[in-house]
């Protein structure tokens, strides 16, 4: 075997035990920044580079910061950054989404380099981008440096892309992660905010698996060891209990989701407490849901503001109506006033029309007197003249 096929299958080797422990390190560990630094040091090796570093995209989608890297003087891990410019090997990798590579900076004309690379030493670069998940941008780029001038070959280059891609899964794998602990921290936040309790009933086996706030709604200072529907259903209150097993078996039956409120007697002080319970199956086996999962809440207080706003309300109904009533019997008895007082105007018109006509004809009667006086007195003196003759 000639030198160079010997050194080929070395440096192959090389590469390969490096994909290979780095792939168990992304299966055991859930620190990123642990894993970027480890993939630096791996890659570092398998290609007999003094330098190694990742750069991460930054939100703006211009900057980049050195996340993790190997070989390099203190104040560039976690502080230097790049910006993928045009004129910059790194803009151009992440534009290309291919692997760029320098083998000399000192007489490189296409593009131009962070002043930190200089201060280091660097003479040759190779990037690499490391893609991002569906719909999402690229987290960043590997990038591989030496402080010699450096011919990559075409085996380095898609040793490089493998590797990338490798720790792109590793990343897109930890982010989700990530994303879903955020998600449980905030739901828990939310639970925890709100007083609920949480449930979890695993239909074909009967059990149930339940939060601290579930229990404490219950009664319960010590959880029970297991719980389970037919534990739930024996604190519910008999005349409420067909109610709630009415729902939970159309809830099964249908897939619809589940929600009641009902009574419950509590453990420890048998106090009554209302609850509200909402419910969704979930899985399927066998045409039917594996799991039914759900939120529960005591609504005792607010029932009783609900009771005491009722009665309040009562209240307030009869004393509208006793004031309506009221206001009735004042209407009518003014409206009566008002007749009798109109009858009383009428009736004192007509006497006044009376005593005016009565005014009227007396001073008429008089007036005639006075004319049949005079009339009198003429006759009488035309009697007395007659019978002087």
């Amino acid at each position: 075997m000639s030198g160079a096929t010997i050194g080929d299958s070395l440096e192959l080797l090389r590469q390969q035990t490096a994909l290979a422990r780095f792939g168990e390190l992304a299966l055991k560990s859930d620190n990123l920044d642990e894993i970027l630094t480890e993939a630096c040091r791996l890659v570092g090796d398998a290609l007999g580079t003094d330098l190694a570093k990742v750069v991460e995209l930054q939100a703006d989608g211009e900057t980049l910061l050195v996340r993790a890297g190997i070989g390099w003087k203190s104040g560039v891990v976690g502080v230097a950054t790049i910006t993928a410019a045009e004129d910059s090997s790194e803009g151009h990798a992440l534009r290309t989404g291919e692997p760029m590579i320098s083998p000399d900076i000192a007489t490189e004309t296409r593009f131009k380099y962070a002043p930190f690379l200089i201060e280091n030493g660097v003479r040759a670069v190779a990037n690499v981008p490391i893609i991002g998940g569906e719909g999402k941008p690229p987290f960043g780029i590997l990038q591989i440096d030496s402080r010699a001038p450096r011919l990559f070959t075409e085996n380095d280059a898609a040793f490089l892309r493998s590797y990338a891609n490798l720790l792109a899964a590793t990343v897109d794998r930890l982010r989700a992660m990530s994303d879903v602990r955020d998600g449980e921290a905030r739901l828990r936040l939310a639970l925890e905010s709100g007083e609920l309790g949480s449930w979890d009933l695993d239909l074909p086996s009967g059990n149930a698996t339940r939060n601290t706030r579930y229990d404490q709604i219950f009664g319960y200072a010590d959880p029970p060891p297991t719980w389970s529907y037919e534990a739930f259903l024996g604190h519910v209150l008999p005349e409420d209990r067909e109610q709630v097993a009415s729902a939970f078996r159309h809830a099964v039956g249908t897939g619809a989701d589940w929600q009641f409120e009902c009574r419950i007697r509590r453990a420890g002080d048998s106090e009554i407490r209302w609850i509200e319970a909402r419910g969704k199956p979930d899985g399927q086996q066998d045409g039917g849901p594996t799991h039914l999962v759900g939120i529960v809440a005591d609504i005792t207080e607010r029932k009783k503001s609900e009771e005491a706003l009722r009665r309040s309300n009562d209240v307030l109904e009869a004393s509208v109506a006793e004031r309506t009533r009221a206001l009735t019997e004042a209407n009518a008895k003014l409206k009566a006033e008002a007749e009798e007082r109109e009858r009383v105007e009428g009736v004192l018109r007509q006497s006044q029309k009376m005593e005016a006509v009565g005014q009227l004809t007396g001073g008429l009667a008089h007036d005639f007197n006075n004319m049949l006086t005079g009339i009198s007195g003429s006759l009488e003196m035309i009697r007395s003249r007659a019978g002087q003759g």
